[in-house]
């Protein structure tokens, strides 16, 4: 074999392990997350009514999620919203904080209507472990003991750069 062929081998092997490696990589950072989340209002602004005589309000909200596979995480949430007739439009951010200090930055919009809660979210942020991540998930609500503490699925695939 001539030099310059052993060469033309030699990289092609390296490249294909560098791209099997990468894949490991990527396929390794998606991180399924699957917890129970309980959240209590604990301030709002007064509720405004629009124009139109529709009702606003803008409130902050703590919880804890407990995940299954054993992981507990805080979580802050700021939302809005806005009724337009029997449904809570809702909208806003929430930072998901790890027991290891690692956090998670979320957007959400979603509806509270009679026959439940049901939000979709976008990861926007994160920082330690997931730094850069990104991702999306939902949470819907459930029956919960409780008049003033709301219980949700929370379901969210975090990909990690």
């Amino acid at each position: 074999m001539s030099v310059r062929l052993r060469r033309i081998m030699s990289f092609m092997l390296l490249s294909a392990l560098l791209v099997n490696t990468f894949a490991q990589s990527v396929i390794a950072a998606n991180d399924a997350l699957n917890c129970r989340l309980m959240i209590h209002e604990i301030d709002e602004v007064e509720p405004k009514i629009t124009k139109r005589g529709r009702l606003f309000r803008l409130s902050k909200h703590n919880g804890i999620a407990t995940c299954g596979d054993g992981r507990l995480l805080q979580v802050q949430i700021m939302q809005t919203e806005l009724h337009i007739d029997r449904i809570a439009y809702l909208s806003g951010f929430g930072v998901y904080s790890f027991e290891s200090g690692d956090t998670l930055t979320v957007k959400f919009r979603g509806a509270d209507e009679s026959s439940g809660t049901v939000i979709n979210y976008t990861i926007i942020a994160g920082s330690g472990a997931y730094d850069m991540a990104t991702g999306s998930g939902a949470v819907r609500s459930i029956n919960g003991p409780w008049t003033d503490t709301k219980m949700f699925e929370l379901t969210m695939v975090v990909h990690q750069q």
